[in-house]
């Protein structure tokens, strides 16, 4: 059975969760991994917690957090899942990521309430610091959005020619939900290599006989704004995007579209490693 690899906080929309997963995973092909971190007191907690005078430990709370976390896995287990749980204590990133990276699930499903300030823009958050540590694809879906049934997805298209393979897992997602899709380009005044829509369409086709007819452009200066308003023109349900890590001296010089979707866009991403 392949792997979907969830991670489920004390306070997520667990109805959301479960809604989502009977939407994405085919319980006869997938088996989950629900992961929750019991997170490390901090200073701060324990000084408040002397204070008080509260008794808890660390293994109280995660006695309690796991007792929770397990009725929850519980009801997914009812729906017919195979499931599997993994609770931890640590750092949330720290623990997701590189179990994440162990496993290789054919993908993670994450929900996330976005950027809602300055710092969070600046620092990121949790999904936008995953997002670009693991190597599986990853669904990031807003807290706010309520997910529907997968019919039609903006793919949107920025891949030199040798890397154009990467699309062979989508392609095979988008079969499995019976996905329509539609390929964007959005270009940009400052962008040098504009696509050359008949070389790329020529290997695309060959690699991938009857997947793709043609590639729409538009013009944006934002690329990120471009995919999201051709995502809503289109009466799409997910942005597919295919993204590459880069170096620190890399990230200064280049704006990651990715990590601005994952900030602020209200439609459900999915993200793909390359």
């Amino acid at each position: 059975m392949k792997t979907i690899m969830i991670p489920v906080a004390h306070n997520a929309p667990k109805e959301k969760i479960r809604n989502c997963i009977h939407l994405l995973a085919d319980k006869s092909r997938y088996r989950l991994l629900l992961f929750h971190v019991v997170s490390i007191p901090t200073v701060g907690d324990s000084i408040e917690g002397i204070v008080v005078g509260a008794e808890k430990t660390i293994e109280d709370i995660r006695e309690k957090e796991e007792k929770a976390f397990r009725e929850f896995a519980e009801l997914i287990i009812a729906d017919g899942y195979t499931v599997d749980i993994s609770v931890p204590i640590g750092f949330f990133d720290e623990k997701f990521i590189s179990t994440a990276n162990e496993v290789k699930p054919s993908f993670i499903i994450m929900f996330t309430g976005g950027s809602h300030g300055l710092l969070e823009d600046m620092f990121g958050t949790n999904a936008s610091f995953v997002f670009e540590k693991v190597t599986p694809p990853i669904f990031i879906i807003s807290y706010d959005y309520n997910l529907k049934k997968l019919s039609k997805a903006v793919v949107g298209l920025h891949l030199e020619n040798e890397r154009l393979a990467v699309l062979g897992d989508y392609f095979h997602f988008a079969d499995e939900h019976k996905l329509e899709s539609n390929f964007i380009k959005i270009d940009h005044r400052l962008q040098l290599d504009i696509i050359d829509d008949g070389k790329v369409l020529n290997q695309l086709q060959k690699m991938y006989p009857g997947k793709i007819e043609f590639i729409v452009h538009r013009s944006s200066e934002d690329i990120a704004e471009g995919l999201e308003k051709y995502a809503d023109e289109s009466g799409s349900d997910v942005i597919v995007l295919f993204t590459t890590k880069r170096n620190f001296i890399e990230k200064l010089f280049h704006r990651s579209v990715a990590r601005d979707l994952v900030l602020h866009s209200k439609k459900p991403l999915l993200i793909y490693h390359y």
